[in-house]
């Protein structure tokens, strides 16, 4: 499959088990979108990620491990708003890295809910280890992952 999914196809037969994997790329994004990436995916940030040059090249799909609103007091961090500099927690399965969005992007702020999967269309800076996302260069994918968000709200719930 393109389109930024690195996926280890031995892992993804296990995970339908005796279903067939569907053949029809939507159907088989939405599953993804909806699964842990940690299950299935690659081991492909770090390669991705051209220091000489301070970007990382796309595409390649991440999941989101958490979202945070870096310009709100901690208190308020629940906050639903995006507007500020909101700080993504970012993994392809394996390795990790932050991203830092300075605008407002549909379906990205500090209330995103971990699981969330995002593309990054194209060449994305990064500096400092940060990619710096735009909406020129990231798109929401979503996804719905039940046992991440369960535990998200909970950890939400005792902040409050």
């Amino acid at each position: 499959m393109a389109d930024g999914w690195h996926i280890n196809e031995a892992v993804l037969a296990e995970l339908y088990g005796s279903d067939p994997v569907p053949k029809e790329k939507n159907r088989l994004q939405q599953d993804l979108c909806d699964m842990d990436i940690r299950r299935f995916g690659m081991p492909v940030l770090t390669d991705r990620i051209d220091k000489e040059k301070g970007i990382i090249r796309g595409p390649i799909v991440l999941q989101i491990t958490r979202a945070k609103n870096v310009s709100h007091p901690k208190i308020s961090e629940v906050s639903r708003t995006s507007d500020g500099i909101i700080r993504l927690h970012l993994t392809d399965g394996h390795g990790a890295a932050s991203a830092i969005i300075l605008q407002t992007i549909k379906g990205l702020d500090g209330s995103t809910p971990p699981g969330t999967k995002v593309l990054i269309t194209g060449d994305a800076p990064v500096e400092a280890g940060f990619i710096f996302v735009t909406s020129q260069n990231i798109r929401v994918l979503g996804g719905h992952v039940d046992a991440l968000i369960q535990k998200w709200k909970l950890e939400q719930g005792s902040q409050i």
